[in-house]
């Protein structure tokens, strides 16, 4: 075994064992070809919709894709191919700035970036997963370039990553950090490092800040607003990440995690003593400035982006910074010996190994979702065209889980934050482009299905029809749809 690991590859042979890997896992994405959230409408009604939410680079790269600036076309798996590449470049990126060999240890180290349900959020998504992960690739590319010692194109970079998914920008200071531990931690060529890092990192977020949040998130449009509370936003942000990231990972990939946090703990205090131990000068003082500020630094970086946003939100699809931070505790002890190196491969090959169960697991139900729903969906498509009624017809609530969701959600606690569930947007229009007309939906009108749903707790509406998966109402003016059941208990 241990021969296996340290067995050198060429280049070119890291890069397919890497893309191997890679295809491996997402290759259900390519033959499920599942519909996720926002997918099921944009494919219907065609629409980018990026910019307005601070994504310009998102919605240009889209509209390359489809060859069309009007309408979106779904070109699904088109986007999903291309993430696989992107994400074997980054593997191979990652291992050439680590370490100093190419071995199949480090390329698998390196591939737990690339595999893992974090990752997988992203993936999920048919528009806009290539966009997503170029977003993961370019603050890669960027930390490269600074490697190099240039600065112009690592800054340029940095806001094009954060003009792709503003998440990613988290990326940076976590591979900055990893570099600092594996360096000469008294130099001033270390200390530098670090200056021009953060100074490249605030410089790309005011640059990004003033010339693309400003001038294309409307007002509007809530998500940019800045929070005034910083320690209730980390404290919270903090813990709900960790808890969405560890139920991501799944039970033994947490112990596998747990295992290489304790692994770099252990290192990191060995080299901190070490450090105070040392005779002390002005370059010492820094590097354990330093030191003290790289828990902090993976804290923060944990919480990401959403730390100074007044509506911070943590699903699975933002938390893939999470991913570098395992990243660190695994490439960090593996550069220190040989012996470590091969405990940190084989961590790394149980932690893949999971991830494919997550991955694999995860897909089924949503696919097993998707089926159960096409059943609700043309079940309200034959009841609504024989009731020919005319009236507004609302929508409240979301369809149930598919029994086998439920079982997949026992073992992997995931799917309690990735759903493909039919709600009153993707029902409404998945309804419209089956012909079924007086459909009404938009943001406003949901204060509308609100007060419907009310009304029918209440029994002020009709029950009409009902099965276990939906109910029908009726009032003088509307049709109620209310999903699942067990709604007005809620």
């Amino acid at each position: 075994m241990i021969s296996f690991y340290n067995k050198e590859l060429s280049s070119f042979n890291a890069f397919l064992l890497s893309l191997v890997v890679i295809t491996l896992g997402y290759y259900p994405l390519i033959n499920d070809r599942i519909y996720f959230v926002d997918d099921i409408t944009r494919s219907i009604k065609g629409y980018f919709g990026w910019i307005g939410l601070g994504r310009p680079l998102t919605e240009w790269l889209a509209m390359v894709l489809s060859t069309s600036s009007v309408r979106l076309a779904d070109i699904t798996p088109l986007p999903q191919l291309l993430s696989m590449l992107a994400l074997s470049s980054l593997v191979m990126i990652l291992l050439k700035n680590t370490f100093k060999d190419v071995t199949v240890g480090n390329v698998l180290i390196c591939s737990t970036i690339a595999v893992n349900p974090l990752i997988f959020g992203n993936m999920l998504f048919r528009f806009d997963s290539l966009s997503m992960v170029l977003s993961v690739l370019l603050p890669v590319m960027a930390w490269d370039l600074l490697n190099k010692n240039k600065m112009v194109f690592p800054c340029l970079l940095l806001i094009a990553c954060l003009s792709f998914y503003q998440p990613a920008i988290a990326i940076f200071p976590l591979l900055i950090m990893t570099t600092f531990l594996q360096s000469d931690k008294y130099s001033d060529k270390t200390i530098n490092y670090i200056f021009k890092a953060t100074s490249l990192t605030f410089i790309g977020c005011i640059i990004y800040y003033l010339a693309v949040v400003k001038l294309t998130i409307k007002e509007s449009e809530h998500r940019a607003d800045l929070t005034s509370d910083f320690g209730h936003a980390i404290l919270s942000g903090l813990k709900n990440s960790l808890v969405t990231a560890s139920q991501s990972y799944g039970h033994i990939a947490c112990v596998i995690i747990s295992i290489a946090t304790i692994i770099f703990a252990v290192i990191y205090a060995k080299t901190f003593f070490k450090m105070l131990n040392d005779e002390f000068n002005r370059k010492k003082y820094i590097s354990i400035l330093l030191m003290i500020a790289v828990p902090f630094v993976i804290i923060l970086c944990t919480v990401g982006v959403n730390l100074i946003l007044s509506n911070g939100y943590y699903p699975v699809r933002v938390l893939f910074p999470v991913s570098f931070i395992i990243f660190m505790m695994l490439a960090v002890p593996a550069n220190s010996t040989n012996k470590i190196n091969i405990i940190a491969s084989i961590l790394s090959t149980g932690l893949i190994f999971a991830s494919l169960s997550v991955i694999y697991a995860t897909t089924s139900a949503l696919y097993n979702q998707q089926r159960y729903d096409s059943y609700v969906l043309f079940s309200l498509i034959d009841k609504l065209s024989t009731m020919n009624k005319g009236k507004e017809t609302y929508i409240f609530g979301t369809t149930e889980d598919a029994e086998a969701s439920k079982t997949s959600a026992r073992v992997f606690p995931i799917l309690k934050h990735i759903k493909n569930n039919y709600y009153d947007m993707t029902l409404s229009q998945s309804l419209i482009n089956n012909g079924v007309r007086d459909i009404v939906f938009s943001g406003e009108t949901r204060k509308v299905s609100y007060t419907l749903q009310k009304k029918a707790c209440n029994r002020h509406m009709d029950k009409i029809f009902s099965t276990p998966q939906y109910s029908i109402f009726e009032d003088e003016n509307h049709l109620l749809i209310s999903l699942g059941k067990n709604n007005c208990s809620k």
